[in-house]
C-alpha cells in the first residue's frame, strides 16, 4: 500500500539524492540565474525589456 508523505517534515539526509540537491544548490542555481540575467529573462518578466537590451539566442538564432 502506497501513502502520502507530508515532504515539509522530510528532510534528505544522505546518498544519491542528498548529492544531486547539493550539486543543484551549489552549481545549477547560480548558472540559471546568471543565464536568465545575462539574456535579459528578468527584465522581461517585469516588463521593463527595451530595445537593445540583451535578447534570448534561443529566439534571435544568435549563439555563442
Amino acid at each position: 500500500m502506497i501513502h502520502n508523505i507530508d515532504l515539509e517534515k522530510s528532510e534528505i539526509r544522505h546518498g544519491f539524492w542528498k548529492e544531486r540537491q547539493e550539486l543543484i544548490r551549489r552549481v545549477t542555481i547560480d548558472a540559471v540565474y546568471r543565464q536568465f540575467k545575462d539574456t535579459g529573462r528578468f527584465e522581461a518578466i517585469k516588463l521593463n525589456w527595451k530595445e537593445g537590451m540583451p535578447v534570448n539566442r534561443i529566439f534571435t538564432g544568435n549563439r555563442m
